[in-house]
This record gives structure tokens, C-alpha cells and sequence, in this order.
């Protein structure tokens, strides 16, 4: 598995490289105004949006999503049953154990209302829990993509800014808007704390940064880049 792919894998994959190519600047442009010039930073977030599905972290959150989904149901047409039980076993009973049954019932069945709506609020609505609701194990690895995502982000949008000028560096992006007076000094200090961190999980092989100080950056960061966008 740790091959190196052969000639024929190669060739497949340049194929697919070119029609993945394709089928995202299709998307970008009917995704874009017809007054407005293609986005950088929203190629770079469809980008990341279909690669997270090839996220094992992303993955793992779907299987847990499927088995709360289907135990729900399981637990509602339970409920169901047993409801449907003790109208028929029991409906006669003078000792109340018809009633007893029927509680039980509507127990079982709202356990499973609830797990089917966990599931559904994780998954589509995203109500219950945000991005970084993983694991204390997971939750490192979730924020470490966050924050290089992130960089691509700002990059993206650093060239929708600037048309004419070419942000080749890291250090031209934080130059860039500091000259052009889009971040004040508190901004640019944090965008070179970010960028110190987002070179140390890229290139480093091991770095130290706890949730808190990995979720304080991300913070930090969304709003700068809340801000920026208000420019575009």
C-alpha cells in the first residue's frame, strides 16, 4: 500500500486530476455573479468542503451519525410494539400493568425520537454540535487542518483584494494588508503568531499546541477574516 503507484495508476490519476479540474471551475463559475470576477477564496473553500468527506475524522462523525439514526428507529418501533401489546394483552387489566406497559412504550419510542433527531441536527443541521466537537484524542488533528485550511483561505482572499499583485509568500499576504491598512497592528501580531503555528503543524514534527491555544487562534483568525470579506 506504500508503493509508489505504477504508470497505468499514474495515468488515471492525471486524468481524474484534470477532470476534477473541470468540474470545480464549472462549479465556481455557476457558483459566481455574472458581474463579478470568479472568487479565489471560494474555490479554495469548495476545495476543502469536498476533501473533508475523505476525512477519516469526517468519516468516523458519519458512521456514528448512521448508527444513532438507525438505533432510534430500532428504539421507536419498539416502543411502538410493545405500545401495541399492551393494548391488546392488557387492555382488560384491573392491576394497571396494561398502563405500566404503555409508559414503558412512550419511554422507549422518545429515546429513539431523540437519537434519531441527534442525528439529524449533527449531520444536516449542525445544531448540536459544531466542527470541533470531536474527541479530546481527534479534536487536535480536527483544529490542526482548521488552522492550514484557514491560511488558504486568507490567502484566496489576499488575491481577490489584489488582482494585480502577485502573493507568491506568506510574508507578502501579511505585508500586503498591513500596508494597505485592511488589519490594524493587534492584527498583524496575530496573523504572524498564525502563521508561526500553521508553519509548525505543516512542517514541523512535533509541536505542542493544546485545544485552547489551537481554538483561541481560530477565533482570532474567523474574525479577521470575517473582516477582510466585508471588503470584497
Amino acid at each position: 500500500m506504500n508503493s509508489l503507484p505504477n504508470d497505468k495508476i499514474e495515468k488515471y490519476l492525471d486524468e481524474l486530476s484534470n477532470e476534477y479540474k473541470n468540474l470545480l471551475y464549472t462549479e465556481l463559475v455557476a457558483r459566481t455573479n455574472p458581474l463579478d470576477e470568479p472568487s479565489v477564496s471560494e474555490l479554495l473553500r469548495m476545495d476543502s468542503e469536498i476533501k473533508k468527506y475523505l476525512l477519516a475524522d469526517y468519516k468516523k462523525k458519519q458512521r456514528r451519525d448512521y448508527i444513532l439514526f438507525r438505533l432510534g428507529l430500532l428504539y421507536i418501533i419498539s416502543g411502538a410494539f410493545i405500545f401495541l401489546l399492551s393494548k391488546v394483552f392488557w387492555k382488560n387489566e384491573q392491576n394497571g400493568i396494561g398502563n405500566i406497559f404503555s409508559l414503558i412504550s412512550c419511554i422507549v419510542a422518545f429515546i429513539g425520537f431523540i437519537f434519531v433527531l441527534y442525528s439529524f441536527a449533527t449531520q444536516i443541521f449542525g445544531v448540536v454540535t459544531s466542527k470541533y466537537n470531536a474527541s479530546s484524542e481527534e479534536c487536535p488533528k480536527v483544529l490542526e487542518y482548521e488552522i492550514v485550511r484557514k491560511w488558504r483561505e486568507l490567502e484566496g482572499i489576499v488575491e481577490d483584494i489584489s488582482l494585480t499583485s502577485q502573493v507568491d509568500t506568506s510574508k507578502t499576504v501579511i505585508q500586503f494588508l498591513a500596508e494597505s491598512h485592511f488589519i490594524d497592528n493587534n492584527e498583524v501580531n496575530i496573523l504572524r503568531k498564525f502563521l508561526k503555528m500553521r508553519n509548525n503543524i505543516v512542517y514541523a514534527t512535533d509541536n505542542n499546541y493544546t485545544t485552547e491555544e489551537l481554538k483561541k487562534m481560530l477565533g482570532e483568525i474567523n474574525h479577521i477574516i470575517n473582516k477582510l470579506e466585508e471588503i470584497i
